[in-house]
């Protein structure tokens, strides 16, 4: 049922916007010629109910951004 996608959305931490929002731009990313839209939008629900858990995302997949560079490095240099 759509009512219980919306309710796992908002268990999230999203509010109502921000899943319209959401499902509006991941209809526009996702929807395929030949199909429904209700379906498009009841898969771009799902993935929005989403436990965060399910979802990984980790800080080492990130690529290093190298040392910092200080603003006394630029001073010497001239």
């Amino acid at each position: 049922m759509r009512s219980t996608q919306i309710h796992r959305a908002l268990e999230q931490g999203n509010t109502r916007f921000e899943i319209c929002q959401l499902t509006f731009k991941g209809v526009r990313a996702t929807h395929r010629l030949g199909t429904r839209f209700e379906d498009s939008i009841g898969e771009v629900m799902d993935h929005l109910g989403l436990k965060p858990s399910a979802i990984t995302r980790t800080s080492s997949a990130l690529p290093s951004a190298g040392p910092a560079i200080e603003s006394n490095d630029f001073i010497s240099a001239a």
